[in-house]
């Protein structure tokens, strides 16, 4: 969603998913679409989420890399927050949660767009935008690398 232009994102996310179902690409549909469901509750459109997600089945999941189930997941719970007009604590607990998968699948964006409308962008802070979980060499095999100290 670039430069913040959510119409023009859901309309070219539209047009992208029509493509790739004509071209039988229904992996690349899948994906598009969990991009334009993210797009629609970012504009508070929950008619246009509905009709979308119920195009997700079984099937296309497995179409998903693990950091956009990870977001689907999130949009799925998110979805009766967007509603109530209200986070719960489901969804902030959640958000802790998921925040490196969504930050790691490129979804950081959308994600604060989303929760800035509630006042809760907090809950992808600094801290859990650059949490890690690669494994850091023990002080002993630095030694051995890099000299000690």
């Amino acid at each position: 969603m670039a430069l913040h232009e959510v119409d023009a994102a859901i309309a070219h996310y539209i047009m992208a998913r029509k493509h790739y179902i004509n071209a039988n690409h229904h992996r690349n549909a899948a994906r598009v679409t969990v991009n334009l469901l993210g797009a629609a509750l970012v504009d508070q459109q929950r008619t246009l989420f509905g009709k979308f997600r119920k195009t997700l089945d079984a099937k296309s999941d497995s179409h998903l890399t693990d950091n956009e189930s990870a977001y689907l997941l999130w949009l799925d719970t998110l979805y009766g927050s967007v509603e109530k007009k209200k986070i719960s604590p489901e969804v902030e607990r959640i958000t802790l949660n998921l925040a490196p998968k969504l930050l790691a699948g490129g979804y950081i964006t959308p994600v604060k767009m989303i929760l800035d409308r509630f006042g809760a962008t907090h809950l992808v802070s600094l801290e859990a935008q650059t949490k890690t979980n690669k494994t850091r060499l023990k002080a002993r095999l630095v030694d051995h690398w890099c000299g000690s100290p």
